[in-house]
């Protein structure tokens, strides 16, 4: 850079010393090169009009060699400006020391929920908890459907019907035992007693005591027959029978 300054500050002075040589020389009546003899009327040296020629020669070289200067300081310029090459990056440096734990930052926004994990694999069996309450009763659930219809069951009661004793008659005051026995092939299974008329329209069953008769006994004699003890608390005399319900049983 220093070099090209030199050679413009060189050239621009040669330049403006070599006008002046052309100017000092006309001054002292040397001849000029390309110039004529001077014209008699001023003998003794250049003319006027020959000295404003040459100044304006002169001029116009200094400012050629201003604008020549002008262009060189513009490359020179481009030319400083124009980046170099990179150089070899240097070794880095030691690491320095850690610093101080610089102040906790304020809490950050809670993040968008992740994707949800594969399913973890299935725990060991944890021991019974302790029973708990009893909740409310739930509501009744609609009927299931029909079950299959089960086997035939042994044959129960056949030909069940009630038979009575004729018409007994028990005195005021007085007691009175009866039986009655079912028909063949049937068993006693329940039995009582009824108070009735003479003629027996009246029918009622007794359980215990009511109307005018009180049942001391009723139960079953025999498979097939049952009995009954009555009373008569009353001043007059009434009516009464045994009556058994009868039945065939399948053994």
């Amino acid at each position: 850079m220093g070099r090209i300054w030199s050679a413009l500050a060189a050239a621009l002075a040669g330049a403006i010393a070599a006008s002046l040589v052309v100017v000092l020389v006309g001054a002292g009546g040397g001849a000029a090169p390309a110039e004529a003899a001077p014209k008699a009327e001023n003998a003794t040296g250049p003319s006027l009009a020959r000295l404003l020629r040459l100044q304006k020669a002169t001029d116009r070289r200094v400012r050629a060699a201003i604008k020549r200067s002008n262009a060189n300081r513009k490359a020179i310029a481009a030319i400083s400006t124009t980046p170099g090459v990179s150089g070899t990056p240097g070794s880095p440096g030691a690491t320095g020391a850690t610093g101080a734990t610089g102040p906790r930052g304020k809490r950050g926004k809670r993040g968008k929920p992740g994707e949800m994990g594969p399913r973890g694999k299935r725990g060991k069996r944890g021991k019974p908890g302790a029973t708990g309450a009893t909740g409310p009763r739930g509501k009744r659930g609609r009927p299931g459907p029909a079950g299959e219809t089960g086997p035939q069951g042994p044959a129960g009661l056949s030909a069940v019907e009630t038979v009575q004793s004729g018409v007994q008659t028990i005195d005021a005051g007085a007691s009175d035992n009866h039986s009655k026995a079912c028909p063949a092939g049937k068993v006693a299974i329940a039995g009582g007693v009824r108070q009735t008329n003479a003629a027996g329209t009246f029918n009622v069953i007794i359980n215990g005591s009511g109307n005018n008769i009180s049942v001391t006994a009723s139960a079953r004699a025999a498979v097939n027959q049952w009995n009954a003890t009555v009373e008569n608390p009353t001043g007059s005399q009434q009516h009464w029978r045994v009556s058994v319900i009868c039945a065939i049983v399948d053994p």
